[in-house]
């Protein structure tokens, strides 16, 4: 089969747009926003498929709001799509760059878990550690720290020109633990890629961090947990209290979110504020990352709103793969701009 090329996606939005609205409901919704369209990823229901039938493309939505398509058994007027062009539009779709393609999840329950003990105890923590640990360090492997190290280096060498990460709502510190084991300079490796025949610094010599890690998490089983394992700079508090918690002054290069701003672990308007608060701690050039195991409350829409140029968004070719399965979709990249 030919693959889709870019004038042969837009010709197909074209044609699904001069076909006649119908109504389209279902257990659920997502939205999977593409080259100026929101296609409706779901649970569809019919007269043919009481029962439900999955569609990873159901339909084509122009004006949408995310309310329309919230809770459960969401009822809308959408433009419809059919099997043969569903599938050429996910292989194309499911193709793309993580920049291009966004997966849109509305909340359909507000239920909140009960408290948890230590997170490397918990269920979730497997998954975390199989996919999405994973996931972010890939992602900080796709961003040029090299130069951004330079930058410090010729202003700022207090931490000995290792760069600032935190990671918000950090657990028991193991993220941080991967990222130590991950990411270090070999001996005279920022020497070759700074072409300063190595005089930025001399402590990259015999192996050191590249980061300066620090984390905050509210449940103290983490903290003491963290201690155990000797992981430093881990902080007990409310991540919406950061100022409250680390110094005014101090400042990182990388604020890592793995799971805080997601469902099922704050709501909506505490995910805003808890982000609001920490890029106030993000230094202009720095970056963010969004993941974790449920969908996340804020999308790129938010991010630029407050001054984050969107790099990443999802895991393309994992926004159609069978959901009776785990599969991480959504993954936020972003660098602050102002």
């Amino acid at each position: 089969m030919t693959r889709m090329t870019d004038s042969d996606f837009h010709r197909l939005a074209e044609k699904i747009r001069r076909r006649p609205t119908e109504t389209v409901s279902g257990q659920w919704f997502n939205v999977i926003a593409f080259g100026g369209c929101n296609f409706i990823q779901g649970s569809i229901y019919d007269d043919d498929a009481r029962e439900g039938v999955m569609r990873n493309i159901a339909c084509l939505v122009d004006s949408l709001s995310i309310d329309d398509i919230a809770g459960f058994w969401p009822v809308i007027e959408g433009h419809p799509v059919t099997a043969s062009e569903e599938s050429a539009l996910v292989d194309y779709i499911a193709s793309r760059d993580a920049h291009e393609v966004e997966m849109i999840v509305p909340e359909r329950n507000r239920a909140r878990p009960v408290d948890w003990d230590r997170f490397d105890d918990t269920s979730e923590y497997a998954l975390y550690k199989e996919y999405i640990y994973p996931a972010i360090i890939e992602t900080m492997g796709g961003i040029d720290f090299c130069s951004e190290m330079e930058d410090r280096l010729r202003t700022d060498d207090s931490d000995g020109g290792v760069l600032r990460l935190l990671d918000m709502g950090c657990g028991a510190g193991n993220l941080i633990e991967d990222i130590n084991e991950r990411f270090f300079f070999e001996e005279g490796e920022r020497q070759q890629k700074s072409g300063t025949n190595g005089n930025l610094n001399d402590t990259v010599k015999n192996r050191v961090p590249r980061f300066k890690c620090y984390g905050i998490d509210n449940n103290p089983a983490n903290i003491d947990a963290a201690e155990e394992e000797n992981i430093p700079d881990i902080y007990l508090g409310d991540c919406e209290n950061i100022d409250g918690i680390l110094p005014q002054d101090m400042h990182f290069d990388l604020i890592i979110f793995s799971g805080l701003l997601n469902r099922q672990v704050v709501d909506r308007d505490k995910a805003l504020r808890i982000f609001e608060n920490a890029i106030l701690k993000l230094t202009t050039g720095g970056h963010i990352i969004i993941t974790g195991y449920t969908s996340c409350h804020l999308t790129a829409e938010d991010l630029t709103a407050r001054g984050i140029d969107v790099l990443r968004k999802s895991i393309p070719h994992n926004l159609f793969k069978d959901y009776m399965n785990y599969y991480l979709r959504q993954i936020y990249l972003g660098r602050k701009i102002y």
